[in-house]
């Protein structure tokens, strides 16, 4: 019986690196968000 705890190089070349990001670049993304909502609802967009 074969150890499944063991790393085979081959199964891993062929299965894809799942990557996950570091959580600075999502609270960035809300911070800026936020700041652009308000941005916008601070402006009137009255064109007529």
């Amino acid at each position: 019986m074969e150890n499944r705890m063991e790393r085979n190089p081959e199964q891993d070349a062929r299965r894809p690196r799942t990557l996950i990001l570091p959580p600075a670049p999502y609270a960035a993304a809300m911070l800026g968000g936020w700041w652009l909502d308000h941005q916008l609802l601070a402006m009137p967009l009255d064109l007529g």
